[in-house]
């Protein structure tokens, strides 16, 4: 059996998260948003295979933390996603745009203290977004070496990753024309979309270089083995409680048609 590895997409909404997700899946079905506040609250997924024929799973993790969700719901999150990875996890993409606030080192920790453990650094990498000049392999490092001397979470989760930081651009293609666009109007968003294309094309083939080089075996660590046992007994007894209710709803509203009739 073809081995499908797995990418875990985390970091706080507004990121650039989904956008990553849509670019290396080369889909449309990760919803992007600028906004602070999440506007999906489920865990979404998607396989997509490289130039070389090999299988992936991108997870990208709504931002937990930012959604206003309570307790509980925020533990089915975290659950499903140890749910996905169970078999491990080829990479982690850690995804900021440069900005930082203290929940994400909450998430991060979370990551390397519950879910894994301190070796899952080894298998993670940031992800800097929004980065204009991320072709320009001089003004990349800067970059980095400025976020390691302003020194705080975001330097830590740098250092601990050994200085891995991937600098892509994925500006919007969902470029609305105006109302009653000129002529000229349309040649400048037409030009301007064929940019943002090839920026995004660009980022993938940066993403996915890095992939390949990384990505060779999925890390099993042995908490992560444990959790999921855990885990999975847990969201078969809540798979199989949502299909008990289903049934006993859809014979509820037959009783209610037959009534009618």
């Amino acid at each position: 059996m073809v081995e499908t590895k797995t990418v875990l997409l985390i970091g706080r909404t507004g990121r650039g998260k989904s956008a990553l997700a849509n670019v290396v899946t080369n889909t449309n079905n990760f919803k992007e948003n600028e906004r602070s506040i999440s506007e999906t609250k489920e865990i979404q997924t998607e396989k997509f295979k490289d130039n070389n024929g090999l299988n992936y799973l991108v997870i990208d993790t709504p931002g937990i933390g930012d959604t206003q969700l309570p307790t509980e719901k925020i533990l089915d999150i975290i659950a499903e996603a140890v749910y996905l990875v169970k078999d491990g996890v080829s990479q982690v993409f850690f995804i900021t745009n440069g900005r930082f606030e203290q929940y994400e080192m909450a998430t991060y920790n979370l990551l390397r203290t519950v879910i894994f453990d301190q070796d899952i650094t080894k298998h993670t990498a940031v992800v800097r977004t929004r980065f204009k000049d991320f072709k320009n392999s001089k003004k990349c490092e800067n970059d980095i070496a400025l976020m390691i001397e302003r020194g705080g979470e975001l330097a830590e989760i740098i250092k601990s990753c050994q200085g891995r930081v991937l600098h892509v651009d994925n500006p919007p293609i969902s470029i609305v024309s105006a109302h009653n666009e000129s002529e000229k109007e349309r040649e400048n968003r037409e030009k301007k979309l064929a940019l943002h294309k090839k920026s995004r094309d660009k980022s993938k083939e940066k993403i996915l270089d890095h992939l390949k080089k990384t990505s060779s075996e999925s890390y099993r660590p042995p908490k992560l083995q444990e959790l999921s046992k855990e885990i999975v007994s847990y969201m078969e007894s809540k798979k199989e409680l949502e299909r008990e209710l289903t049934k006993k709803l859809q014979v509820k509203k037959f009783k209610r048609l037959k009534v009618k009739i």
